[in-house]
This record gives C-alpha cells, sequence and structure tokens, in this order.
C-alpha cells in the first residue's frame, strides 16, 4: 500500500513540476535570465550540392497544337541536395530548383547575474548605521533613502 502511496506523490511531483514555469534561478548575488528568440535564416536562390537521377518516369503529355493526340515522353525525375552549415533540403521532380529557404530556429540568449539587472539605483529601506546628532556620533536606525554606485 505505502508503494503506491509513492508512486502517486511521484506522479503528483512530476505534473507539478511539468507546468511550474520559472523565469528566474538565484544563483549567488545574480539571477538568470533565459530569454528565447527565433533565429531566422534567409537563403535564396542556393547552388544544389549535386544531383542525381533517381528513376525515369513515362509521361503521356498532349502535343502541341492539338487536344487528343499525346506522345509518351520518358522524363527523368532528379533529386536536389542543397546544403550549409545551417540546413540540408532535397528537392525531387523533374529539374528540381529551390526558390527559397527559410529556417526559423529557436536559440536560448542566457544572462548571469553581474550588471544593473534592471534593478533600480534609489531604494527606499530601513537603514542602520552612526548619525551626527547635537550631542554627537550616536547609533542610528530608522527608514531612509539610499542610492546604489555598483
Amino acid at each position: 500500500m505505502r508503494y503506491i502511496v509513492y508512486l502517486a506523490v511521484c506522479v503528483g511531483c512530476f505534473f507539478v513540476g511539468l507546468h511550474w514555469k520559472r523565469q528566474k534561478v538565484p544563483i549567488g548575488d545574480g539571477d538568470v535570465k533565459v530569454l528565447m528568440v527565433r533565429d531566422t535564416v534567409r537563403l535564396y536562390s542556393q547552388v544544389p550540392v549535386y544531383i542525381k537521377v533517381k528513376e525515369h518516369v513515362e509521361q503521356a503529355l498532349p502535343l502541341a497544337g492539338t487536344e487528343t493526340d499525346t506522345a509518351v515522353v520518358v522524363v527523368p525525375m532528379e533529386q536536389a541536395v542543397y546544403e550549409s552549415e545551417d540546413y540540408r533540403a532535397y528537392v525531387s521532380g523533374y529539374r528540381p530548383n529551390l526558390d527559397s529557404l527559410v529556417l526559423k530556429r529557436p536559440v536560448a540568449v542566457v544572462s548571469i547575474g553581474g550588471g544593473n539587472g534592471g534593478q533600480r539605483r534609489f531604494s527606499i529601506g530601513i537603514q542602520a548605521g552612526v548619525g551626527i546628532t547635537p550631542a554627537g556620533f550616536q547609533p542610528y536606525l530608522g527608514v531612509g533613502l539610499s542610492y546604489r554606485i555598483l
């Protein structure tokens, strides 16, 4: 019976973790921020790396100037391969040509702490220290305005 309870707790934790979305993970002084962006690569009029004939297909095509006469023509079906470091594209057919290719790759931009990080320079908070009074230097505890230099 207790194994069923352990299994139910594990499955419950899995589904809670599956739907839990964290934006910031505290590490030391700063936060880790992950921003997902799409890196778009547009390519036009590429030259194929190689072209090979896959098969020959017999196709009945109409003759010019007639509606009823046809001629059987052997058409070579080719496969062209376009390739670079970002992609590999296979195009097949009669005289295949790649007109354009648009790739949208997800890229994670990670920034780790440091810098201003969107924090404000001015803040209001509780302060403690030594203050100058008419009686001389005395301990001070109160609310004050502070400015962050670094």
